[in-house]
């Protein structure tokens, strides 16, 4: 099965620790999404949520693993219950529509004015740097740490 990951899970390293059968297959887009740091984990700070505008011209850069079915629990139980699991069509730098799933935050769980940690954060730039995903996106995640960040 496909899964598009868009925040901390973008880090293979971090997902493979979740999903050992996550592979990355390649870079993706998701039509009509944004990253907002605006879930709120367990802990009280951020966490990345594909926040739905409905614009057209707003793309969720993110990156498309494959992973084996029988694993699908446990990232459903390392995501949480403040997060719905759905499907999504995304397109790859092809623009080749792809099937796959996502997590998105329920909506009682995004709150303005939260930040994530710093270890989170580092979790969200280092994956998006390691796949390679376009500089406009990394900058916009680097803008997030102008911000204080919550000490781990």
């Amino acid at each position: 099965m496909l899964y598009f990951a868009f925040g901390s899970n973008m880090l293979t390293s971090r997902l493979q620790a979740r999903v050992p059968s996550a592979t990355p297959v390649g870079r993706a887009f998701l039509q009509g999404h944004q990253l907002a740091f605006h879930k709120r984990g367990a802990d009280g700070s951020a966490k990345c949520n594909a926040y739905w505008t409905g614009q057209p011209e707003h793309w969720l850069p993110g990156v498309i693993f494959r992973m084996d079915a029988a694993q699908l629990p446990a990232l459903d139980d390392a995501e949480g219950p403040r997060y719905d699991r759905i499907d999504v069509t995304v397109q790859n730098d092809n623009d080749k529509p792809i099937e796959a799933f996502t997590y998105r935050a329920k909506p009682d769980a995004v709150m303005d004015g939260l930040q994530p940690t710093a270890t989170y954060y580092r979790y969200v730039l280092d994956g998006a740097i390691e796949h390679g995903l376009p500089e406009w996106h990394i900058e916009a995640i680097r803008y997030v740490s102008r911000y204080a960040l919550v000490t781990d």
